[in-house]
């Protein structure tokens, strides 16, 4: 696949539809690659005529890693932050900088933003500070940052902070238990499709522990971006799962009341991921709300 310099950031991307498509960039949740997205998905949107972009964040997938060292660990991490010992060595607002950079990089003045978890805070950053970029903004199971609104269960910690994989045979189990602790509890995912995604992920780029960790100090020492959500004129979809153990549907109406006639739209059964039993509403809805711009 392409690479292309943002800065001092390489980042790993493809593009795929017709060429004179509406764009749209899509962006992963934390420290996640690029194939992680399902073809049914990209098929989707390949098919209803947009040029879709993917990419690999930086400390992800192929593109370029840092080089500062963090605790090793989930839990020693989580005590570094909390102590005010751990300084992140970027933030969110830089990759969405990236972003931008790739944007320009591919010529591309405006798109239309998917992002999830991470991918939706960042759409926020970039809707706000970005606006004539920004077509519109789909945020799916993301979050303001308010410090207020619910965090996940201490249980649901327990199954985020397990330890860390080094093997392939451990990564594809880690992965599996992670995002099922994060799935629906009503329709659990199957865990064979994980174990199949893991391995799809391993096979393209390992896992990197400490690019990991990287992304997810970021996403934890975000600053709520409540207050600059205000100043988004694009129009917005936000989707939420009604069960999603990890940002609550609290998390979703903050994002709705703080984005000028931001839309929401709950999927019933949905946990923190994307997986095929609701993959067809999510993609449908977005679609139709391309089609209604």
């Amino acid at each position: 696949m392409p690479r292309v310099m943002v800065g001092s950031v390489e980042l790993e991307y493809a593009i795929s539809g017709p060429p004179t498509g509406e764009r749209v960039v899509l962006m992963t949740g934390s420290a996640t690659p690029l194939v992680q997205w399902e073809m049914p998905f990209l098929q989707a949107l390949e098919e209803a005529g947009c040029r879709v972009v993917v990419f690999d964040y930086r400390d992800a997938g192929r593109s370029s890693y840092a080089t500062a060292a963090v605790p090793d660990s989930m839990p020693e991490m989580m005590a570094a932050l909390a102590s005010g010992g751990l300084r992140p060595p970027y933030g969110v607002e830089d990759l969405a900088n990236d972003v931008v950079g790739l944007m320009d990089a591919l010529d591309i003045h405006a798109a239309h933003l998917f992002g999830l978890s991470l991918g939706g805070m960042l759409g926020q950053i970039l809707a706000s500070r970005f606006g004539d970029r920004v077509s519109s903004l789909t945020s799916v199971s993301a979050t303001t940052s308010d410090p207020s609104l619910p965090r996940p269960s201490p249980e649901m910690m327990k199954d985020l902070t397990k330890p860390l994989p080094s093997t392939k045979e451990e990564y594809v189990a880690w992965h599996a238990d992670v995002f099922s602790a994060t799935g629906s509890r009503s329709r659990p995912p199957a865990r064979g499709w994980l174990e199949d995604r893991a391995a799809r992920i391993w096979d393209y780029c390992g896992f990197d522990r400490q690019g990991y960790l990287r992304h997810l100090i970021a996403a934890i020492a975000a600053a709520d971006r409540t207050a600059m959500l205000v100043a988004i004129r694009a129009p917005t979809l936000v989707i939420q799962g009604t069960e999603d153990p990890v940002q609550s549907i609290a998390a979703a109406e903050a994002q709705v009341h703080a984005i000028p006639g931001a839309q929401l739209h709950l999927v019933r059964g949905m946990g923190h991921d994307l997986l095929p039993e609701h993959l067809p509403e999510v993609t449908e809805r977005f679609l139709s709300f391309l089609r209604e711009r």
